[in-house]
């Protein structure tokens, strides 16, 4: 596709569908190779030469630079934020298949208004098919094993991955299940142990100062007050309002006192009112802190509110201000610990065993940053995959089964005229996946498909591709099993962004006026003329790869 526009007139917009779709079909081919248990690794090379080899789909999708703008509306549809990057893979390559199977009926004639709407058709006819074939789940341990399992094959040793599994079961049941989503958790690396050292804490670990010599390293069924501001002298607050002239020496010495007993004053109020841990994101002087440590209480300062908030979600409690403590609610907590946690240059303080917490932090071990960031992913995917069971306690069959079954049954529902060709192509996309896992692990497509088919026909719905021998599984009896929440989910985002890009024939700059995406709608009144999107790399259909 050219664009071209001379100064003073109107860009003049080619026939660009042919590379609309290609920008789309390139983005798949970068994680096809990865996709399953036994998928390949990308090297990840950043701008200043690091490295990082990984088989997670999500996770290359979220570090490959794309500008390209089909390529990036293909990849924000299929790996929105916050899902722990569950389903994204898929998502993307049944986008990639939906693409090819257009293309090739745009080809033989077939309007692309007819298909987009023949997808959207079959897409539903799907999303019933996974309905038909679910199963319910009860929220016992066992089952959310066999989720999590599911959702965590691959890349670790088998010992490694079982430890994972546990580490994804102890998130899950330190959180009530309203609270169970990747929102909730948090990580803390040490790259000192192995993975098999990984634990979860009930509450929050966080990286800060604490303050004092004396200070406790631990304190057991803890009273937390969390204070939004430090508590510093009148001197040493910096506002100009409170500038003080003094003239008389003794009057300097009187004033000095004053501030001094004032913040002790402060740090008194907080003993009285029962805390034995204080954290605030201010400095805590060191005449609030002696008064503090001298009476047992741990005090951490100079927090950044993230953190403050992350304790608070740990502990309850209210928030406060130096000048408002009495009557504060405290939170509380089990134990609070201030340990030795990785090479980090401050120490960790861990707020744990917290009764009602809403947030679960597993220490994750690694041995090296690389394995501890692969151990962080695998275990929010897992964690994602089991928090979809609590929106909808239903599950489908894994190992490719579900789209199998969802393919026979939208092929079935196919009749006569142009907008069959449209919902027969939606089936063979929908199988594309199950072929590529069977490629991945060493087996012919053609007939691990041929086979699985034959057991669906004969009414097998749960009969998927064994990747271990390259035959047949009953998913359900086996326990491999993926929330029906989340495969629904991504192929509504696959077909949605498909029929998008099936409806649009071109690219073209703004000109003037307020600054749109590409092919978006977000508004930017007030951009500079130099913020214009760059549509150079869309012009060839590639990915525009930094």
């Amino acid at each position: 596709m050219e664009l071209s526009a001379d100064q003073g007139e109107s860009p003049v917009e080619t026939d660009g569908r042919e590379e609309i779709l290609a920008a789309g079909q390139h983005l798949g081919h970068i994680v096809e190779s990865t996709y399953g248990p036994y998928g390949m690794d990308k090297l990840l090379v950043d701008a200043v030469g690091d490295m990082s080899a990984t088989n997670s789909g999500s996770r290359i999708l979220e570090m490959v630079e794309v500008t390209d703008p089909v390529a990036r509306m293909v990849l924000e549809a299929c790996t929105p934020a916050g899902e722990g990057g569950d389903g994204s893979t898929f998502s993307v390559l049944l986008a990639v298949e939906l693409l090819d199977e257009a293309t090739e009926l745009i080809d033989r004639g077939v309007s692309p208004v007819t298909v987009a709407d023949g997808y959207v058709r079959a897409r539903d006819r799907a999303a019933a098919a996974l309905e038909e074939v679910s199963v319910d789940v009860s929220p016992e341990r066992e089952e959310r094993y066999a989720i999590a399992k599911t959702a965590t094959a691959g890349r670790f040793t088998e010992l490694d991955r079982e430890h994972l599994r546990r580490v994804v079961l102890d998130v899950v049941d330190v959180l009530r299940p309203e609270d169970v989503s990747t929102e909730a958790l948090a990580f803390e690396e040490d790259i000192r142990l192995g993975i098999d050292s990984s634990r979860t804490v009930r509450g929050a670990v966080v990286r800060s100062e604490v303050v004092g010599e004396a200070a406790p390293d631990t304190v057991r069924d803890a009273s937390v007050l969390l204070l939004e501001e430090g508590v510093v002298p009148v001197r040493d607050r910096g506002d100009d309002e409170r500038l003080l002239t003094v003239d008389d020496p003794d009057d300097y010495e009187a004033f000095l006192e004053y501030d001094r007993e004032t913040v002790v004053d402060r740090a008194q109020q907080v003993i009285d009112l029962g805390a034995d841990v204080v954290v605030s994101t201010g400095h805590l002087h060191e005449y609030a802190t002696d008064h503090l440590n001298r009476a047992g209480v741990l005090a951490v300062h100079e927090l950044r509110n993230e953190q403050l908030d992350r304790i608070q979600r740990a502990v309850g409690g209210e928030t406060t201000v130096s000048t408002a403590i009495p009557g504060t609610a405290l939170g509380g907590a089990g134990q609070v610990t201030v340990s030795e946690i990785g090479s980090g240059t401050r120490p960790a303080v861990v707020f744990g065993d917290c009764d009602s917490t809403k947030i679960a932090t597993v220490i994750v071990n690694g041995g090296t940053t690389r394995v501890t960031a692969e151990a962080r992913r695998t275990i929010a995917q897992g964690v994602a995959a089991v928090a979809a069971t609590y929106t909808d306690p239903r599950v489908v069959p894994g190992g490719g089964a579900a789209e199998l079954e969802a393919a026979r049954r939208v092929e079935a529902e196919a009749e006569g005229g142009v907008g069959s060709m449209a919902v027969r192509a939606y089936a063979d996309a929908l199988t594309a996946p199950v072929a590529t896992l069977a490629a991945n692990a060493g087996y012919d497509p053609i007939d691990v498909l041929a086979t699985l088919r034959a057991h669906h026909d004969d009414g097998a719905v749960d009969a998927g591709v064994d990747v271990e021998t390259g035959g047949t599984m009953r998913a359900y009896e086996m326990g491999v099993i993926e929330p029906v929440r989340s495969k629904r989910r991504a192929i509504r985002r696959a077909t949605d962004i498909v029929t998008t890009l099936l409806r649009i024939d071109g690219i073209l700059p703004m000109t003037g006026g307020d600054v749109m995406d590409t092919l978006g709608a977000k508004e930017a009144a007030d951009a500079d003329p130099g913020d214009r999107p760059d549509l150079s790399s869309g012009s060839k259909g590639g990915l525009g790869l930094g």
